[in-house]
């Protein structure tokens, strides 16, 4: 009885093991392929690097334009009609450069500065 109840156990386990397989695999939803490969670590970690790089200049860019604008407002109660006169005023030693593609948009009615792709 029981090499019985052993053998329906063994057969069962074998018919559920050989069922029907799916006619696709799981897609992967990663689609960039070189993500996660060792191989393009490097390379993947250099271009992180100097995009970080390339943001953190901008921002410390634009950051010291604003520091100068607003010295210039707190001394002379008006905004400069334009970037130049922060220099020409000695309030910077010379306009920092925009990184490659973009430029310096001034607002002079609110003193606002960004960057803004060049076109």
């Amino acid at each position: 009885m029981r090499s019985h109840l052993l053998v329906a156990v063994m057969l069962a386990c074998l018919i559920a093991g050989c069922g029907r397989k799916q006619s696709q695999p799981p897609s992967d939803k990663n689609t960039n392929s070189t993500v996660g490969n060792p191989l393009t670590a490097p390379a993947d970690y250099a271009g992180a690097v100097v995009r970080s790089k390339n943001v953190a200049e901008k921002v410390v860019d634009v950051a010291s334009l604003k520091q100068a604008i607003q010295m210039f407002y707190a001394s002379e109660d008006r905004y400069p009609q334009d970037l130049n006169e922060l220099v020409k005023s000695g309030y910077m030693p010379a306009l920092p450069k925009p990184p490659t593609g973009m430029k310096f948009q001034y607002d002079k009615t609110r003193g606002d500065v960004r960057l803004v792709p060049a076109q």
